[in-house]
């Protein structure tokens, strides 16, 4: 599926996962109120883990040439973010990019997934399942993420990817040189062991 033009809003209706209250919002425009929000979760995350490409919190310049990247995908319909919204505030957010050339637009990459260190762990599996879902209305059957050594790794094993390739001298943090993977996953494969588990419960 190829989609000109922008891509049209998604919003999932609210719910509840323990006592915090989600709303999942696929935004067709980034305003600057989000990039603020956007921004300090990446520092956050840059700060404590790095693990988004960025091991200090993002300069005016690095900030606008994302918001720009960001802008334009969400314009050329090549590219959805994801705002996870509690309690009137951003608590994650996902990027997922699709290549331009047409022989691999069922392909979906992953380039940001981050949640402060305070959030972690709380909304998971429902955003998660959020993301698959956008990934299969979108026409995406196979996801691609590139993980630092020191990265999540098995946290997205447990999700369903598989690493299918490695690569030397990936990120240079300080005077740390740090390999990386490059992991797949099965989006319709994930969906249908997501909904067995739900149904065997």
């Amino acid at each position: 599926m190829t989609h000109a033009g922008p891509i049209m809003p998604a919003r999932a209706p609210v719910g509840a996962h323990g006592s915090t209250v989600l709303a999942f919002d696929w935004i067709t425009e980034l305003s600057d109120a989000d990039l603020r929000e956007m921004k300090h979760i990446l520092d956050a995350v840059a700060v404590t883990t790095g693990t988004n490409g960025f091991s200090e919190p993002l300069d005016d310049a690095q900030l606008a040439a994302l918001a720009s990247k960001i802008r334009y995908g969400l314009a050329a319909g090549t590219l959805s973010q994801l705002m996870v919204r509690s309690g009137g505030k951003v608590v994650g957010i996902v990027t997922l990019e699709s290549p331009s050339q047409p022989t691999r637009r069922h392909i979906v990459e992953i380039r940001r997934a981050a949640v402060p260190p305070d959030a972690r762990g709380k909304f998971l599996r429902p955003a998660w399942v959020e993301v698959l879902h956008r990934c299969r209305a979108m026409g995406w059957e196979v996801a691609q993420i590139d993980v630092s050594e020191d990265g999540p790794i098995a946290l997205w094993e447990r999700m369903g990817f598989r690493i299918f390739g490695k690569v030397h001298d990936y990120a240079r943090v300080g005077t740390r040189r740090l390999d990386g993977v490059y992991m797949t996953l099965d989006v319709g494969a994930a969906l249908r062991a997501i909904e067995t588990s739900a149904t065997a419960r």
